[in-house]
């Protein structure tokens, strides 16, 4: 069949050898797509099908860039029973840490685990749908600034979606499938913002005997791993704009480099630097270098992530990031204490649209001129210290010198979390790993050290106590170092895909490189039947650098779901992930209250906003807590509701007035 259809497409040919060649290695060593194709195809085909599995993994774990079923029929979060947890004691889980890691020799903590016994059978919300059922739980941690669950006995049936997704529903990550069930039948979902979170599982008629979801744990963030805008406040009042950002100037040269660098998340709790590495054979074979010591015993590896393009958009910007790129790691390969280095290899590779770098390394011994280091401190954006000066050898903890960089930076500082992170020489290759020190906001001109990667290299008597094994897999002779790449594939380099509203109409943008073999881009728009349509194309312009797109919405709703269509020449096709765009105009003559200030009552006047007709309305004060709840209803053909709240036993102060229908949820300032 593979062969018939190169016959007909000499581009084809092309690009389906460097696919086969790219990835045959996935389908031998995860088993991809063989158990049910393997009787009735062609092992070649075998190989091409697994490349369509594959491209379609984003968000860290395999999804499909689904949309919950709840969502298309319009199914309010609200009537979901809440399960609450135990209020944590933040100061005895800092009590408990200072104990079993007195001398910080374990990464830092930001999160701790809350041991639990839900299942799918005994809790959550089960309702019956035309085309099957789903099953929904909604967790309730106080004063989380993320959540995420461990799953046990994870095994889906083919046809099951699973969903996990905040509250206000603003993050998502799925739809998770059958693709994702593994030997160890268990699966971390990515932390997600907030102190509630959702699970959905659909389960669709022709599944009769699907497994119950168990979950035995949920990972309560106290420290904020995403809250970005108070994490760097909080910096900046103890000396924290001594952190260079990687998108500064400073940072400008290692513009490659840096995106290379990913925040680990180990065990789900605690957090490192590292950075994805490239082999000699340049197959991008998804290792991640980070630090020995970041290792934590008795863990769970595969609730291990690493978090990807987790840095500003332009330089010291700290809003829009981007914090849901995030990899599970499948395998720790090679470790040592001597020489402080852990070689992980992720489950996937990284989708070549997040444009992740892998970087070059040097295992000479030869002394670089000047050196950078790429890192997360806190666990927060990636940053970038540099020196003018040589890194020298220093003994470290009794060590013998060769074992450790001596570095003091002339730029920037390092922090907590920025343990593994890459040391770059002046050629950015890498030739360490922070290992520890006492560089800071508070000692900007202590040191830091690494443990050499020269030493790595060889750093013990097997392949699981030193590199060489793993990044020069088939022993094929180089001079020492290699540089690093990009994982290219498709015959276009899609570097980012976003939209924003501009009044009445949103404007879709995307940004291109590299292109080849392309004919047009087709931009489609999910409608109310939950079917992509187009509603507009552009030639492509083979352009070889960058190049921006722009297609022009003019009926845009308050929520709107578009995807991008690639097409090529040859009539092949490929499909770029979905974005959610708000256009908040659309409510400009909607949702009012008054007075504001109030003072006993207060009138709401709510419009039809699309999707179902039974209204939830909160009030919250300043710390989030819902001081008032009720639920209104109205008919099917409705001009506006208006009701009548009575706040009168509310104390004077600041609240927030959220109105939600299940589909779409307002916010508005109320003063009493």
């Amino acid at each position: 069949m593979l062969e018939l259809f190169l016959k007909k497409s000499k581009n084809c040919w092309k690009y389906l050898f460097k696919i086969l060649k790219r990835f045959r290695y996935i389908c031998e060593k995860y088993f991809c797509c063989l158990s049910q194709v393997a009787l009735s195809m062609k092992r070649n085909f075998i190989f091409f099908v697994c490349f369509i599995v594959w491209a379609q993994a984003v968000l860290g774990q395999l999804t499909t860039n689904g949309i919950p079923k709840s969502r298309l029929l319009n199914l309010s979060v609200q009537q979901i029973p809440q399960v609450n947890l135990p209020f944590l004691d933040i100061s005895a889980v800092k009590e408990e840490e200072n104990r079993i890691n007195p001398e910080n020799t374990l990464p830092p903590k930001f999160g701790t685990k809350i041991q639990v016994n839900f299942n799918s059978k005994d809790n959550g919300l089960w309702t019956n749908i035309p085309d099957g059922k789903i099953w929904r739980m909604r967790i309730h941690s106080p004063g989380a600034k993320s959540l995420s669950v461990h799953l046990s006995k994870f095994n889906l049936k083919p046809g099951v979606e699973l969903f996990f997704y905040d509250f206000t529903q603003n993050y998502l990550i799925g739809a998770i499938t059958e693709r994702n069930n593994n030997l160890e039948q268990s699966l971390h979902s990515i932390p997600l913002q907030g102190d509630e979170l959702v699970l959905e599982m659909f389960v669709p008629t022709r599944v009769q005997n699907q497994d119950p979801l168990y979950i035995d744990y949920v990972v309560h963030d106290y420290v904020g791993i995403f809250n970005i805008v108070e994490l760097y406040k909080d910096l900046q009042s103890r000396g924290g704009d001594c952190f260079v950002d990687v998108n500064c100037p400073l940072g400008t040269p290692y513009s490659d480099v840096a995106k290379s660098v990913g925040l680990l998340v180990v065990d789900g709790e605690r957090w490192c630097s590292g950075a994805m590495v490239n082999n000699t054979t340049n197959d991008h074979t998804p290792y991640f270098l980070t630090a020995n010591h970041c290792f934590v015993e008795n863990s769970n590896i595969s609730s291990w992530t690493v978090v990807f393009n987790y840095q500003s958009k332009n330089c010291n910007e700290i809003t829009g990031v981007n914090t849901l790129q995030s990899i599970e790691v499948g395998n720790i390969r090679a470790r040592q204490v001597e020489s402080d280095f852990m070689l992980l290899e992720l489950k996937f590779p990284p989708p070549t649209d997040w444009g992740i770098y892998y970087a070059g390394w040097s295992r000479m011994t030869e002394k670089p001129k000047n050196a950078a280091v790429i890192h997360h401190p806190f666990g927060g954006l990636k940053k970038i210290s540099l020196t003018t000066n040589a890194p020298v050898n220093e003994i470290w903890n009794g060590l013998s010198p060769e074992l450790s960089y001596k570095v003091r930076w002339t730029e920037g500082v390092t922090g907590v979390s920025s343990s593994g992170a890459p040391l770059f020489n002046e050629n950015k290759l890498i030739i360490g790993q922070l290992r520890g020190g006492e560089s800071s906001c508070d000692n900007l001109t202590g040191y830091d050290y690494f443990g050499t990667f020269s030493k790595a290299w060889n750093g013990g008597n097997s392949a699981s106590t030193r590199l060489s094994d793993w990044l020069n897999p088939t022993q094929q002779p180089y001079d020492g170092q290699i540089s690093g790449s990009y994982q290219s594939v498709l015959p276009v380099n899609l570097l980012n895909f976003y939209g924003k509203s501009h009044g009445a109409v949103n404007n879709l943008y995307w940004k291109t490189a590299a292109e080849e073999n392309i004919e047009r881009y087709q931009l489609e728009k999910l409608n109310d039947q939950g079917i992509f349509e187009p509603i507009g194309s552009v030639s492509a312009k083979q352009v070889v650098t960058e190049f921006t797109y722009m297609i022009e919405d003019k009926s845009p709703l308050l929520l709107n779901y578009y995807r991008l269509t690639i097409l090529e020449k040859d009539n092949s096709s490929h499909t770029s992930k979905i974005i959610l765009v708000r256009n908040n105009n659309i409510l400009q003559d909607g949702f009012k209250i008054y007075p504001n200030p109030a003072t006993d009552f207060v009138s709401i006047s709510i419009p039809p906003l699309g999707g179902s007709n039974i209204y939830s309305i909160d009030i919250h004060d300043i710390s989030g807590k819902i001081c008032l709840h009720t639920n209104l209803s109205a008919g099917e053909n409705f001009d506006t509701i208006r009701t009548n709240l009575d706040i009168s036993a509310l104390p004077k102060g600041y609240y927030s007035i959220t109105i939600s229908n299940g589909y779409i949820s307002e916010s508005q300032k109320l003063m009493k």
